[in-house]
């Protein structure tokens, strides 16, 4: 989904550019927020080294649950059958194919909620941790976790894109970045694929990865795996975009983390949605 907007600040280096130039291109005020996010990580480390047993453990509320595989299995069937439906019925073209991608998010995220209300004991608010108590500390947690992981990301991406070039591969656009792009693009494709960019993609993987996936995961494993497991299935969905797969791995920890560590969704919600907006920005205001 949208998280591979990542993969949008890639491009190859012209052909007159020296070797050591970068071949992830980003916009001049994002290199602010990458020095920034060096600054938090800088903290964040060594917040860590001191209280290392927090760290390793990750262990924040507990989530008792008895989910399964047909729970997991129930959002995804749901999102396939009413997208492709929504695709088959609607008329073709570009907007009625981004209705159709942003009614099958709606599905895979009522299935979901469906999914941890049956097989959560303690619910949707205190089991899934689809809750607003801390909504302060979880948001202020959620943009300095995004800043932390920006420059890890971006660093992953630029080696894994360097080394995939080597063997002859050019990153391929994303499909919603790509209409962002287009010079005459109409306002209700832009502001859909921006509602789904920025909105909808957060909502849905979030509570489908982290609030169904890793608290099914959670009554098998320790925190860890489960977070690894979790960033493991994040990052496979975006094989469309191979170079962005490892940075995508990075990213699915730390949000697996925030979401172990409160017990609530509402952090790595803003994480995932800072994410996606950045760079949804970027391809608008700068032509990434």
């Amino acid at each position: 989904m949208m998280s591979n907007a990542l993969s949008q600040v890639t491009t190859t280096a012209p052909a007159t550019a020296p070797a050591t130039a970068p071949i992830v291109q980003v916009p001049g005020w994002m290199y602010a927020l990458v020095a920034l996010g060096l600054c938090v990580l800088v903290a964040w480390t060594i917040a860590c080294l001191i209280r290392r047993r927090k760290f390793l453990e990750a262990s924040g509320p507990g989530r008792r649950s008895r989910l399964t595989v047909l729970h997991v299995m129930l959002p995804l069937l749901c999102a396939l059958l009413v997208g492709g439906l929504a695709g088959f019925l609607l008329p073709k073209g570009l907007p009625y194919s981004l209705i159709a991608g942003a009614a099958g998010s709606v599905a895979m995220i009522a299935a979901s909620l469906v999914a941890g209300s049956h097989g959560i004991p303690l619910g949707l608010g205190r089991g899934m941790g689809l809750s607003a108590r801390h909504w302060l500390y979880d948001t202020a947690r959620g943009v300095l976790g995004y800043l932390a992981v920006l420059p890890v990301c971006l660093g992953v991406l630029e080696v894994t894109t360097r080394i995939m070039m080597l063997w002859g591969f050019k990153p391929a656009p994303h499909r919603l970045l790509e209409i962002l792009r287009q010079p005459g693009a109409h306002w209700g494709s832009v502001a859909m694929a921006i509602i789904l960019a920025v909105v909808l993609a957060p909502l849905t993987e979030e509570i489908f990865y982290r609030g169904l996936i890793q608290t099914a995961l959670r009554r098998h494993l320790k925190a860890w795996p489960a977070i690894m497991l979790t960033a493991v299935l994040f990052a496979a969905m975006h094989l469309d975009m191979p170079n962005s797969v490892p940075a995508m791995l990075v990213f699915g920890m730390a949000l697996g983390y925030q979401y172990e560590r409160t017990g609530r969704l509402w952090a790595s919600i803003v994480m995932h949605l800072l994410f996606n907006a950045v760079f949804v920005t970027a391809t608008m205001t700068a032509g990434v």
